[in-house]
C-alpha cells in the first residue's frame, strides 16, 4: 500500500504503520532522553525515508519494516543528539572565552608577579630551585633527587614539602599585599 499512488491507499497505509511503531519510538527517544514532540518528528521522518526508499526500489526487507523505522529514528536521534552537543560545545567555549577575557586585569597579573617574586627571593636558592623546577618545570621527584643528590625520592618530597612550607610561612607572615592573605 505504501508503493501505492492513491492518495487514500497511501494515507490509510501511513497512519497504520505510525500507529503500530509510534509506541516503540515514542519509547525509545524518552529512555534516550527526547521528547515526544521528538519522537513524532523523528517517526515521521524515518517513514518518509521509507516511502523514499520503496520508490526508489532501494528498501532490502532483511528486516520488519517497524524494525526499519525503529533503526531510522535511532540514527536520526543520535545524529540530532551529536549535532546539539556539538553547538553546545561550540557555545560553551566561546562563553568561557569571553569571561576569561572579561576577567583578564594586566595590573592585578603584574601585582601578583611583583609579589611572587618577592616571596621566592625570600626562599634559599635550594628551595627557590626545587620548587620551580617541580611546579613550572614539571620534573619529576625522581629527576630531583639526582639533581639534589638525595638518598630517595620520599627523602626528595619531604624537601620539597618544607620548601613549600616555608613558602606558605612567608605568605602568612607578609605584608607586601593584604589580599594575599585572601587566597
Amino acid at each position: 500500500m505504501l508503493c501505492s499512488d492513491n492518495p487514500t491507499e497511501l494515507q490509510k497505509a501511513w497512519n497504520q504503520l505510525y500507529l503500530r511503531c509510534y509506541p516503540q519510538i515514542r519509547s525509545l527517544i524518552l529512555k534516550k532522553g527526547g521528547t515526544l514532540d521528538e519522537a513524532h518528528d523523528l517517526l515521521q521522518d524515518a517513514l518518509t525515508a521509507l516511502l523514499v526508499n520503496l520508490r526508489e526500489n532501494k528498501f532490502e526487507s532483511r528486516a520488519s519494516v517497524s524494525t526499519y523505522l525503529y533503526g531510522i529514528c535511532f540514527r536520526l536521534f543520535c545524529k540530532r543528539f551529536h549535532k546539539l552537543n556539538k553547538k553546545l560545545t561550540a557555545e560553551l567555549e566561546f562563553w568561557n572565552d569571553q569571561i576569561l577575557a572579561s576577567d583578564y586585569d594586566p595590573e592585578r597579573d603584574i601585582m601578583w608577579d611583583r609579589v611572587a617574586t618577592a616571596l621566592m627571593d625570600k626562599l634559599g636558592p635550594e628551595c627557590r630551585e626545587v620548587l620551580v623546577e617541580f611546579y613550572f618545570n614539571n620534573k619529576s621527584m625522581r629527576e630531583l633527587q639526582a639533581r639534589y643528590d638525595v638518598n630517595s625520592e620520599q627523602a626528595m618530597k619531604n624537601k620539597k614539602m618544607r620548601c613549600l612550607k616555608y613558602l606558605r610561612d612567608l605568605i602568612d607572615l607578609s605584608d607586601l599585599n593584604p589580599e594575599i592573605k585572601k587566597k
